[in-house]
Formats: C-alpha cells, structure tokens, sequence
C-alpha cells in the first residue's frame, strides 16, 4: 500500500495544502503544549515538588496513566 506522504503527494493541490496547513497547525500547537509542560516541571523542581524516580514512582506513574485511560 501507499504511505501517508504518499497519499497526500496525490491529493489535489488544494486539498494537499489543506492537509499540510493542518497538519503544520497540529504540529505547532504539540510543541506548545510540550513547552508549558516543560516550563511547569522546571518550576516543580525549583519549588522543591518532586518525588524519587525509584519503582514506587514508576507506579505512581503507572496509576496515574490507568486513571487518565479509564477517563477516556
């Protein structure tokens, strides 16, 4: 079968520009995302909010996500 890229190569100049800003919006609403998920753990280790990375926070973690799917 053909790959994504491929797919959107033979879409109509339009639609494929269309796909492609979408695409180009995602993207840099992700790497926000990512960037206040960063500024906000930086601030936890200057306020002294952290817990070990031992395997009792593996599974903290581990709950945490089960919690978060089960939402879903």
């Amino acid at each position: 079968g053909k790959t994504l890229q491929q797919m959107i190569e033979n879409l109509p100049t339009a639609q494929r520009e269309a796909v492609e800003e979408r695409s180009a919006v995602l993207i840099a609403e992700e790497h926000e995302r990512l960037l206040v998920d960063i500024a906000a753990g930086l601030r936890d280790l200057d306020e002294g909010k952290t817990s070990p990375f031992d395997e009792a926070g593996v599974e903290r973690i581990k709950q945490r996500g089960r919690q978060m799917l089960a939402k879903r």
